[in-house]
This record gives structure tokens, C-alpha cells and sequence, in this order.
């Protein structure tokens, strides 16, 4: 029997093809859009069948789970980047109201994993994933030397997070720091600390 789409159908299908125009897309982020588990695996196959969601590959996010497809249609990422950008995804769902810059498009000279205005006020997101030396990291900085917008750096463990702010004292007046999983839960909350230790919200 043909499958005849309701309303709702091309409702989540636009959703999720503005999702795959704007970031690197798995089911995972699909599902975080209110639709159920089977309802998104059913339609981003549907999707890609149809060819109107490009797939950038597969990648283990991590050790225990299977390989993940990954979709964009807005820009083509590097397969040795895909967990990065994945994890940058993670993070950015949380804001949705943010106007977000990534891939090609976002500023050559200091080409951050992805820019964000929130309420007016500009952020350069800086994924970490433990992959860089403290010392390339710094070397990395110095592009932020004469920007005056705010750096977030989004690591993955409380321990890399401590050795960020370390590490981070030549961008220390626009530089803060959390983790993935403080940000996923209360992305609003205050969950970001800067080089003295103080916290705040964006």
C-alpha cells in the first residue's frame, strides 16, 4: 500500500531539511525537533531515498554504540570531522532562537566551529574534543587576540574543562567555558565559567 502523508508529514520534513541546510544532522537531532524515535528514522530514510538529504558519511561517536549517518545539505564537511561537528550540532540545538553561521560561511581569519547571535550579542563556538595539545590550542588563540566577541569553549569532561581555562589566559576577558552535557541540560542556566572562576548565563 502507498504511503499517503499527512499534514504533520511535511511539517517534520521541513523541519528536518532546515536542520540539515543549517548543521550536520543525525536522527538524534531529528528526534530533539518532538517527533518519536521510529517517526524519524522512518523519515530521514524516506528523505534520503529521495535524495533530498545529503549524506556527509558515517562516523562511531562512541565506543560503545554503533555507526551513525550523518546528513548536510548546506555545506560539505570533512569526513575526519564529522564527530566534531556532530558534537558542535549537539550544542547548538539548544539554542534555537540564535541566528547560527557554520561551515564555509563563517569568518575565514579566525574560522571558529561556528558562530551564534543570541540576543544580540555575538559568540565564536569552540568545540573541544581532546584531540589538540594545550599548546596547539593556545597558539590557536592568538586569532581571538583582537576580536571582542565572546569565545565559548564546549569540552567534554570536567577535566579538559579545568585545563582549558589553564590554558586560556591570553583570551581570558572574552573567553568561558562548560561542558556538552551542562549545556544539553540547562543551556540557558548558568552553567559557563570564565578564567576567575565566576559563572554566568548567555
Amino acid at each position: 500500500m502507498r504511503h499517503v502523508r499527512q499534514p504533520e508529514d511535511e511539517g517534520l520534513i521541513e523541519k528536518i531539511l532546515k536542520l540539515a541546510e543549517q548543521h550536520v544532522t543525525i536522527v538524534a537531532h531529528v528526534i530533539r525537533l518532538g517527533c518519536g524515535r521510529a517517526t524519524a528514522y522512518r523519515t530521514v530514510d524516506r528523505l534520503r531515498k529521495e535524495r533530498r538529504l545529503r549524506s556527509a558519511g558515517r562516523v562511531v561517536m562512541n565506543t560503545a554504540g554503533p555507526p551513525v549517518r550523518a546528513f548536510c545539505n548546506g555545506w560539505k564537511p570533512k569526513r575526519d570531522q564529522l564527530r566534531h561537528e556532530i558534537l558542535t550540532t549537539d550544542f547548538l540545538l539548544g539554542y534555537p532562537t540564535a541566528e547560527i553561521v557554520r561551515g564555509w560561511d563563517v569568518d575565514p581569519h579566525i574560522r571558529p566551529d561556528a558562530t551564534m547571535q543570541l540576543d544580540g550579542i555575538t559568540y565564536h563556538i569552540e568545540t573541544d574534543t581532546g584531540s589538540e595539545s594545550f599548546r596547539r590550542i593556545e597558539k590557536r588563540q592568538k586569532v581571538y587576540s583582537h576580536v571582542n566577541d565572546f569565545v565559548l569553549y564546549v569540552a567534554l569532561s570536567e577535566r579538559r574543562l579545568q585545563g582549558l581555562i589553564r590554558h586560556s589566559q591570553q583570551i581570558q576577558r572574552i573567553a568561558l567555558f562548560t561542558t556538552l552535557e551542562r549545556a544539553i541540560a540547562d543551556p540557558r542556566g548558568e552553567i559557563w565559567q570564565d578564567c576567575d572562576g565566576r559563572t554566568a548565563s548567555i
